[in-house]
């Protein structure tokens, strides 16, 4: 049986999910996808990992629906754009429970696993100019790379390499970079 790719995850999990079945395939591994829209990290839908081998790979997009509040967020129903209201930060805390819990379910998986830190999200027009909302987005992703990096089958991936990968090109533009995102 070919070895398996299990990608989880919300909206930005779902639209690397055509373009990395593709390559997969091509490389002789299959893809179980498993990515709910909107979804923050408690509802993300997880396959069965129970009979994932030494040859299978985890790929989880895991907290970019945590960053903020839904109910700082309005989705436009015009555009289908979600727009950042205002800007309520979570703490600390409650990213250290979530890192936790992720730990907790990856450290014994027999596989290799790859954590992709958030995607900078909201950013798609001046509507989301709000005072360190960027610097925040960052601060999480440098935590979740400082937290999972010291376990031995985890490898966290930057934001920005699956963007230049998917799209073939370098992003380097930050005006180009929000018009590869809606949300």
């Amino acid at each position: 049986m070919a070895p398996t790719i299990y990608l989880i995850g919300a909206s930005h999990a779902r639209r690397l999910s055509g373009p990395l079945t593709e390559q997969a395939e091509e490389r002789g591994f299959r893809v179980v996808s498993r990515c709910t829209s909107g979804a923050p990290y408690r509802a993300l839908e997880w396959p069965d990992l129970d009979s994932a081998s030494k040859d299978d790979l985890v790929l989880v997009l895991p907290f970019g629906n945590d960053v903020n509040s839904k109910k700082c967020a309005e989705k436009d129903r015009r555009t289908g754009i979600w727009h950042l209201l205002r800007f309520e930060p979570k703490s600390d805390r409650y990213f250290q429970i979530r890192f936790q819990e992720l730990k907790e379910r990856i450290q014994k998986l027999p596989c290799r696993v790859f954590i992709c830190e958030n995607f900078w999200r909201l950013l798609c027009c001046s509507l989301h100019n709000h005072k360190n909302w960027l610097s925040y987005q960052n601060s999480i992703n440098k935590k979740i790379s400082e937290f999972f990096k010291p376990l031995d089958n985890v490898t966290v991936i930057k934001h920005r390499e699956i963007v230049d990968l998917y799209k073939n090109r370098k992003y380097r533009d930050i005006g180009k970079y929000k018009k590869l995102q809606y949300d």
